[in-house]
């Protein structure tokens, strides 16, 4: 992680993980000379902020002085995770605390050469960042075309412990969510909507019939069947709550050695939500 966080000229880091293409992108690259600050965490974000360091942008991860968590998301490999490497490879990093004002300055100098922020989690007072998007190329230059824009990125906290991995098994809702990978992978979909919670189940009685059958089909193609499921569950498997409604996501990374000596990395995530019906966790989706 660099060193002196919070000074008021820091130097970026390359990489936030393994050196990929931003580090050697050539300079017609679709996105090259345009910068991209990264706040942020876990999956789309990050995953969003890969894809245009492969186009060539020079994204800039910001984490706060801790580190991103998912740094310590397994699989390990010497002490590194590569389900972390593969969402920030061909990023420089910057480790700042954005509850310091000389932090919040630095970001201000930053933002003032920056063409686009991504942003998930808020990562500090709201209206002490800017996000903007919109560019287009212009007499082969990247420029901004719309913004500065802000988004709404109130965290939402969390009410209880989150679970993990195969402790997730032995609560209710890891229960209710493989009974209701099971009917799905049989076709039973008026059985799998019994462990829907009301409002869901309403919306779903609501839907034309056969927009009724696409989702049902959408359904089977993205659960995984109940054995695959719990697999998921106990390798990467995370359930957090907040307030009466908790959320269940997997993230499974795979690394592949080919035979001329490269490295293929992948991840997939799956995500449900549940809400308490009837004082029974139930999905919600």
């Amino acid at each position: 992680m660099p060193d002196d966080p919070n000074a008021d000229s820091p130097a970026l880091h390359r990489p936030a993980a393994t050196p990929a293409s931003a580090a050697t992108a050539p300079r017609d690259a679709a996105l090259a000379g345009l910068r991209v600050l990264d706040f942020s965490i876990m999956l789309a974000g990050p995953y969003c902020a890969r894809l245009l360091a492969d186009l060539g942008a020079d994204v800039v991860k910001i984490e706060p002085p801790e580190g991103d968590d998912m740094r310590l998301r397994t699989p390990l490999r010497e002490g590194h995770s590569a389900y972390f490497g593969q969402l920030n490879a061909g990023k420089r990093s910057l480790t700042l605390d954005l509850k310091n004002p000389a932090a919040i300055a630095t970001i201000r100098r930053l933002v003032e050469n920056t063409a686009t922020r991504l942003r998930l989690l808020s990562a500090g007072p709201r209206e002490e960042i800017i996000a903007r998007s919109e560019v287009s190329l212009e007499d082969g230059k990247w420029k901004v075309t719309a913004g500065p824009k802000t988004i709404d990125t109130t965290p939402v906290e969390e009410t209880a412990p989150p679970i993990e991995g195969a402790a997730i098994l032995e609560h209710e809702i890891g229960k209710v969510a493989l009974a209701y990978a099971k009917e799905v992978a049989a076709g039973k979909f008026d059985a799998a909507a019994s462990w829907l919670s009301g409002p869901a189940r309403a919306k779903r009685a609501a839907e034309p019939a056969a927009e009724r059958k696409e989702s049902d089909a959408y359904r089977k193609s993205t659960t995984p069947a109940p054995a695959a499921f719990a697999d998921q569950i106990r390798v990467g498997g995370r359930l957090s709550f907040v307030g009466d409604k908790a959320y269940l996501q997997t993230v499974v990374s795979e690394t592949t050695k080919n035979a001329d000596g490269s490295i293929t990395a992948s991840s997939s995530s799956m995500s449900l939500g549940f809400e308490l019906d009837g004082g029974k966790w139930r999905l919600s989706n």
